[in-house]
């Protein structure tokens, strides 16, 4: 749905600018674009690179698994089937543990074995309260160490590009605090009527 959308928003573009004679500003636009999607895709691999690569020393370290342990007793509180499997709570917290320092392309794998888990503990509901509330807790996720953020933002010229650290730690606290109390409101009205 998405792609037609911004198909027919790029096509009205196109047709605006040639009704008012700017088609030389639309080639020049369309080749800029192209070249300067280029510069921050080859910076973005880069920072990736290295922050996929200090996550991984973390891991290595141990620091992800004691994280993860600061967070198994929210996650089993939240997560009431987190508790029947310890893989399923341990791919929660390293998930969890993944998206505060703001690697979300590594919180994936750990996020996919966690709903497997939670998808068998639903007994044949299609959303269980632990899908839901994991998959809130996944999607509105605190973030510690904006990585992808900064690595944009220092790809862009930014001097700066972790200025906006304070800023992200109040939305992101702030939206996963009001997700949640949404999807508890959200599942007592509506999935309590449901019987599920």
């Amino acid at each position: 749905m998405l792609g037609y959308i911004l198909t027919f928003l790029l096509i009205i573009a196109i047709l605006f600018g040639i009704f008012n004679g700017q088609t030389n500003e639309i080639t020049k636009s369309v080749t800029d674009g192209a070249g300067d999607a280029i510069k921050l895709s080859i910076a973005m691999i880069g920072l990736m690179a290295f922050w996929s690569g200090i996550m991984e020393i973390a891991k290595r370290g141990g620091l992800v698994n004691k994280l993860s342990n600061i967070f198994r007793p929210i996650i089993k509180l939240l997560i009431p089937d987190a508790k029947k499997d310890i893989e399923c709570e341990l791919a929660i917290s390293l998930n969890v543990t993944a998206n505060i320092l703001g690697l979300g392309n590594a919180a994936t794998p750990m996020g996919i074995k966690a709903m497997k888990k939670l998808k068998e503990f639903s007994k044949g509901k299609k959303l269980s309260k632990s899908i839901t509330y994991f998959l809130v807790i996944n999607c509105a996720s605190i973030q510690l160490i904006p990585s992808t953020v900064s690595a944009i933002r220092s790809a862009a010229g930014s001097a700066q590009p972790f200025k906006v650290m304070p800023a992200i730690w109040i939305t992101s606290g702030l939206t996963l605090i009001v997700a949640l109390l949404v999807a508890k409101l959200l599942y007592y009205f509506v999935g309590g009527k449901n019987g599920s």
